[in-house]
């Protein structure tokens, strides 16, 4: 009979050690303060990359503490700490949906997570806007931080999906052979 304890064990102090490597790496570029648009992209590949070589639970975690750890950095600035909960939820989207259509056709891969994640980033901005005292005259920034967030976002699955296929990343789950 298999000792299942020490499989599942194993298994939970893998996706601890890989959920602390790619956070300390979430970590790192958010410290070293380039551009938001790099640092962006850069983001987004990490959460696909802890998909692929970690699993959804790996990549969740990540997508959780990425806003934290940004307000840790400096990398967000205080005016918008209270986006932080929004940003979360639009990250968890993003992994799961992406989780969710990773072997599909390449327009739903890439364009269901972004488009989950910027949903949910305008409908809850528009709620912020609405009930805290944000001036309406700030609504164009808005829809640059959601043009931001669809670049960002394909240009991370991109990057993360480039380093699968070429060989860079362990092919850990399974991935179709190419994208």
């Amino acid at each position: 009979m298999e000792n299942t304890t020490h499989k599942g064990l194993r298994s939970i102090v893998y996706e601890s050690a890989m959920a602390g490597m790619l956070l300390a790496a979430l970590l790192t570029f958010q410290t070293l303060h380039i551009p938001k648009l790099i640092t962006g992209v850069v983001v987004n590949a990490v959460f696909i990359i802890a998909f692929l070589i970690g699993g959804l639970r790996v990549a969740s975690v990540l997508a959780l503490m990425s806003p934290v750890g940004a307000i840790v950095t400096g990398h967000l600035p205080a005016p918008l700490m209270p986006f932080v909960p929004l940003i979360a939820v639009g990250n968890i989207l993003f992994v799961r949906f992406y989780a969710r259509y990773y072997k599909r056709h390449m327009i739903m891969r890439y364009m269901c997570p972004v488009l989950s994640k910027a949903f949910i980033m305008l409908v809850g901005g528009l709620f912020m806007m609405s009930y805290l005292p944000i001036d309406g005259a700030n609504m164009p920034i808005l829809w640059i931080v959601l043009g931001i967030q669809v670049v960002t976002g394909i240009g991370g699955i991109f990057v993360a999906e480039s380093c699968s296929t070429s060989g860079i990343l362990p092919r850990n789950k399974g991935l179709p052979k190419t994208f």
